[in-house]
């Protein structure tokens, strides 16, 4: 037996067990007892020293613990029953010295069980990213499962087909592992290969485009070859076993980065994932600008033409708001656009376009845009050079306003009802009124009521009670409530002149667009909300539009009231400057140079951010046209607008459409080298490797890489022949952008799609997981483990019990030992007692004796006397 010990620094203390040992030995060899009971003591005193180097022994463990490592990725989805069955099975075989435990596997791990003896049903609920397989990690973080000093085994269910960076397992020496192996994929597959086009091309040249499609079927299929979103070729394929090739010509008109797609939906196939493939080209040429407007002038357009770049024009409605479709263009243009007219796919691509891609754009003002237009607080006020707050409010601002509600039956209902939340709005309106502020409340069914007309005086009791009679009943006729309304404010003249329209219903157009032009002639704004699917959300938008306010669509009515006080908010500040000024230049640059001489008619007010710079600002010191750099990316914000209302006068200047013309070149401009050439190779299921080369460059350079959008960078590595690599990961599949930047300030902006895992490449998976024992029967996973783990077993707790032992028995020795000396005690209390007893006894009758001689002498004296 080979003993050993792990505090052996204890042995120093040998000299001052044996003094302890000589002294106590030495006090106790002139008492009796202590004589007795010192052997004892020393034993007690020697084991509890043994404890302190903590002895241990080698010893064989018993317990076995066996993992059991399902596959769940793709390629064996459809097993996960016949993995149950496998295991329920094995565990028939259990024995009393066996523990399990099951953990789930594809590109990451998932325990679905911890160590148990206990049989039962087996199901698999884990999560697990099943679009690849990588059992060499799988393997590696099961073993760290494990207990120390138990036997190991891992039982592999797979198919064996392991598609991660490494085939190789690295097996620890204590552990048993075996795999049963199902099936290998037999169904039928078609999958799109690779799409090879070139990296780069000149507009409007021809290039050749290769599709490689593999297949383990004879089948057909269609194959459609998309630019963008846009079908460029399709056609009918037979498609052959084994790799087949397909190859088209195509030339693109614009510039930028444009995605090629390669789509097939064969017959006969098995997975879809892998049925589209798509690669990224840059076609250079001239730059491409997006205008987003809806307005019919053609001010922006000329502007745009005559700046030499290529224009593609939208309206906000039917664009595609992708980061992917936005990229393809070198700037963008926003013209005269609300938040409500955005959708939240937008204003999140737009900042990622100009903060991660490096891209220009320009805002243009108007009555839509900016506070007015809701931009406060909103992705796409983030990018822009303003806040759409004003610093100050004018004091000789002043609000009309006039809240129309529909009082049809549809309204009618509770406490939650259409009518009651309008009522509720229009009060809470009143209340939050400045003293220059007025409002007006109509309300209508196929007639119109004014509740509370223009200019009379009420206190807010009356007010309330009046907002409180209004009750729901009649039909619907829109005009009635607007005639009315316009009727409030004709005379108004008041800074800002506003109606809110709020329905659920239908109504007939007639005469609508007669009363709208009316009102915009008398500077009177609408806004108009549309309460659920039955109301004519077609025609309610319209009235805003040509309104010039804002449109709300509202399937909760609970909002109502915040829309109200949203509405009123922005129009009784004094953000519309409807007003002349002449601007005044504050920054000019040789290809950026305005003029002064020309006046302005109007602008929304702002606030210019720390950072941002002013180009042109009014007689208040507000921008009129600033200017930042948002992360990579340049943002103008231009104030008041470029339809010739606002800026008539200015626009007729040649030195100021000019100036216009080299924005616009700018924001389209391409600002990144030519000088790298960057390539990405997709080299497993999530990422790849980065090479960029750059002939003009020493290998001195620092190169580092960034994702935009996504928290990755890190540093490329120079390996020679003015070549650097790296590798990178990549989150998710589609289209991602790779910024280059070098220790000499040169940047270069690439474009890479990552394509579907390899998971569904199952033509290709590798099945070089071997060497390992495959079992084919329950039987054989609970087989006694050949190559046993050794444990540590502590003699310490044995070694301490028996010291407690012993100490205790010496306890008992001195407390019999003690009885005995106290019965000796009390006899010799007695002998002495007794003795005592008869010592006085004798000392009485000496004394009786005394006294008897001593009376006779008396009496005989007294007779001689007599």
């Amino acid at each position: 037996m080979n003993v050993k010990f792990d505090n052996l620094y204890f042995i120093y203390l040998i000299p001052l067990l044996v003094a302890i040992l000589i002294l106590m030995w030495v006090k106790a060899k002139n008492i009796t007892i202590m004589k007795k009971i010192f052997p004892l003591r020393a034993i007690v005193m020697i084991f509890i020293f043994i404890a302190l180097l903590n002895p241990w022994l080698m010893m064989t463990s018993t317990d076995t613990e066996t993992i059991f490592l399902v596959d769940r990725s793709e390629s064996s989805k459809d097993k996960s029953k016949d993995y149950s069955k496998f295991i329920e099975d094995s565990l028939e075989y259990l024995g009393k010295d066996d523990s399990y435990s099951i953990v789930s596997f594809a590109a990451n791990t998932s325990i679905e069980k911890t160590f148990d003896k206990k049989k039962e049903g087996v199901r698999f609920q884990g999560v697990v990213d099943s679009s690849s397989t990588d059992i060499p990690s799988a393997v590696k973080k099961a073993y760290g499962i494990f207990n120390e000093e138990s036997n190991k085994r891992i039982v592999i269910l797979s198919d064996g087909k392991n598609n991660s960076s490494s085939d190789k397992i690295h097996l620890p020496e204590d552990l048993e592992i075996k795999i049963n192996k199902t099936e290998e994929f037999s169904n039928p597959e078609v999958q799109i290969t690779s799409l090879d086009i070139p990296e780069k091309v000149e507009q409007k040249e021809s290039f050749n485009i290769e599709v490689v499609i593999d297949s383990n079927v004879e089948t057909k299929s269609d194959l459609v070859l998309y630019d963008g979103k846009f079908p460029v070729y399709s056609k009918k394929i037979y498609i052959k076993k084994g790799k087949n090739r397909f190859s088209f010509e195509d030339f693109v008109e614009s510039s930028g980065l444009v995605e090629y797609k390669a789509e097939i939906n064969p017959l006969d196939d098995t997975f879809i994932e892998n049925n589209v493939f798509g690669r990224i080209i840059e076609v250079k040429g001239n730059s491409h600008i997006l205008l987003i407007s809806s307005k019919e002038d053609d001010v922006l357009s000329g502007i745009i033409e005559a700046s030499g770049v290529l224009m593609t024009r939208t309206s906000i409605e039917n664009l595609n708001t992708s980061i992917d479709y936005l990229s393809k263009f070198d700037g963008i243009i926003v013209n005269d656009i609300s938040k409500w007219r955005m959708s939240n796919e937008f204003m999140k691509s737009i900042e990622s376009y100009v903060k991660d891609l490096g891209k220009g754009i320009l805002v243009v003002g108007g009555k839509e845009s900016y506070s007015i237009g809701g931009y406060l607080d909103t992705d796409f006020e983030r990018i822009l050079p303003v806040r759409s707050e004003a610093v100050r409010e004018s004091k000789e601002n002043s609000m009309d306003m006039v809240i129309v509600i529909d009082k049809s039956g549809s309204m009618m209902g509770g406490n939650n009802s259409n009518i009651f939340l309008a009522k509720q709005a229009a009060a809470k309106v009143y209340r939050g009124l400045k003293p220059s502020d007025r409002l007006g409340i109509v309300v209508f069914d196929t007639k119109s009521y004014n509740v509370l007309p223009m200019g009379e005086e009420f206190d807010e009791e009356e007010v309330m009670m009046k907002i409180g009679g209004i009750d729901a009943s009649g039909g619907t006729d829109i005009l009635e409530g607007l005639k009315s309304a316009y009727d409030n404010l004709k005379t108004s003249t008041a800074k800002s002149k506003h109606i809110i329209l709020v329905t659920d219903g239908q109504s007939s157009t007639d005469g609508i667009d007669k009363l709208i032009a009316d009102c915009r002639n008398l500077d009177i704004t609408i806004s108009s909300i549309a309460i659920g699917n039955g109301s004519d959300r077609n025609l309610l938008k319209r009235i805003s539009d040509l309104g010039h306010g804002r449109y709300y669509y509202l399937n909760n009515p609970q909002s109502i009231p915040d829309v109200f006080l949203k509405e009123s908010e922005i129009m009784s500040k004094s953000y519309l400057n409807d007003r002349t000024i002449y601007p005044q230049v504050y920054y000019n640059t040789p290809q950026i140079n305005f003029s002064s001489d020309q006046a302005i008619y109007g602008y929304i007010s702002t606030t210019l951010k720390s950072s941002a710079e002013t180009i042109i600002e009014s007689d208040r010191k507000e921008a009129i046209l600033a200017y930042w750099k948002y992360g990579l990316g340049d943002a103008f914000a231009l104030t008041t607008d470029l339809s010739g209302n606002w800026t008539r006068d200015m626009i007729k200047s040649p030195e100021n459409i000019t100036a216009f013309i080299e924005i616009v070149k700018y924001i389209g401009q391409n600002k990144y080298t030519d000088s790298y050439q960057v390539s990405f190779k997709q080299n497993n299921e999530s990422g790849g490797e980065i090479w960029i080369k750059d002939s003009n460059s020493g290998h001195d350079k620092t190169v580092k890489y960034s994702v935009q959008g996504e928290d990755i960078s890190g540093e490329l590595k120079y390996v020679g022949e003015s070549k650097w690599k790296g590798s990178i990961d990549i989150l998710s599949q589609g289209i991602h952008y790779l910024l280059i930047e070098d220790s000499d300030e040169n940047k270069v902006l690439k474009a890479f799609e990552v394509n579907y895992p390899k998971e569904y490449n199952i033509l290709e998976n590798s099945n070089s997981i071997v060497g390992i024992e495959e079992i084919e029967k329950p039987s054989q996973v609970f087989l006694e483990i050949d190559n046993k783990n050794k444990k540590k077993v502590s003699l310490r707790n044995i070694i301490l019990i028996l010291a407690i032992i012993i100490f205790l028995i010496d306890i008992l020795l001195r407390v019999i030992n003690k009885g005995d000396s106290g019965k000796k005690v009390e006899i010799n209390i007695k002998n002495k007692q007794k003795d005592s007893k008869i010592i006085k006894k004798e000392k009485v009758q000496e004394i009786n004796k005394d006294k008897s001689t001593s009376s006779r002498l008396l009496e005989a004296k007294r007779k001689i006397n007599k």
